[in-house]
């Protein structure tokens, strides 16, 4: 889910698909995605009510577009952003 540069301003779009695949610092996927998109959680749906991030969307590429996971180190910076 993001705000993609592509599209009216303000306003929030998102897609929904399997993840192609991951590695221990990436998460790919064939999700369409645009400038401006970047910074956007990649999350998957818990239940009815609740959603979990565990990548954040960064690279748009010609195949698949990737994120970086959510790692104890990458959530440590998020906190410390934060803060």
């Amino acid at each position: 889910a993001g705000y993609p540069g592509d599209q009216p301003a303000g306003t929030q779009w998102y897609d929904a698909r399997k993840i192609a695949s991951m590695d221990s610092q990436k998460v790919y996927y064939d999700i369409d995605t645009a400038g401006g998109q970047s910074g956007s959680a990649v999350y998957r749906f818990i239940d009815d009510q609740n959603r979990s991030s565990f990548a954040v969307h960064a690279y748009g590429g010609a195949v698949t577009n990737s994120g970086t996971r959510i790692t104890t180190p990458v959530y440590n910076n998020m906190l410390a952003w934060k803060a």
